[in-house]
């Protein structure tokens, strides 16, 4: 069985959401609240099963340090938030 894992990578650099890799496909887009710790997270449609809300979480994890979503974790599939904000991410980050 092959690893799977996940690298969130922020769109700017003290920003509060980011892009969700798995090896250098984008697969989701995620938002977190440093007030509340909460996460939000959009991933590709059918990939809901595909990965954890702990993957994502350890993902956002380490690169922000913090544990966002354990009491608030929102979920959807959604190709276009995805796609969007992946765009946005390329024009800031080239």
């Amino acid at each position: 069985m092959k690893k799977v894992s996940l690298d969130f990578k922020l769109s700017e650099a003290e920003g509060n959401y980011g892009i969700l890799f798995q090896e250098k496909e984008p697969i989701g887009f995620a938002m977190f609240n440093k007030e509340d710790y909460s996460l939000t997270v959009a991933l590709r449609k059918n990939k809901k099963e595909t990965y954890s809300k702990g993957l994502v979480m350890v993902s956002v994890f380490n690169t922000t340090g913090s544990f966002f979503g354990m009491n608030n974790y929102y979920l959807t599939e959604n190709n276009h938030i995805v796609d969007l904000h992946y765009k946005k991410y390329s024009e800031s980050n080239g």
